[in-house]
């Protein structure tokens, strides 16, 4: 969890591997994507391994995709790596009292 007022930008790699942990290539560029509440904007590199996402102070949770075509091959073999992100309120530093006629 992240709060509000910690971070303005956070910075994601994309690391994919094989099936015995090896940094491999992938067919084109991988593509991100920030989905669910509106927390900030999701911004590539230009070859896709690196994002910032800019968060613009919105309390909530999104979550943050990479999909790229891992099939060497010809064909399409979709691998989406995700990542969640929670922007919560910091700690409390003041308050107020409401009253109400009982």
């Amino acid at each position: 969890m992240i709060f509000a007022d910690d971070v303005l930008t956070l910075n994601a790699v994309a690391t994919f591997l094989d099936a015995s942990g090896h940094a491999t290539t992938l067919d084109g560029v991988p593509e991100w994507s920030l989905e669910g509440d509106p927390i900030g904007v999701v911004t590539a590199s230009e070859d896709g391994l690196l994002a910032v996402v800019a968060l613009n102070g919105t309390l909530g949770t999104a979550q943050l995709c990479c999909k790229a075509d891992a099939a060497l091959s010809s064909g399409l073999r979709e691998l989406a790596l995700t990542a969640e992100i929670e922007i919560m309120a910091g700690e409390a530093v003041t308050g107020s009292i409401s009253l109400t006629a009982g």
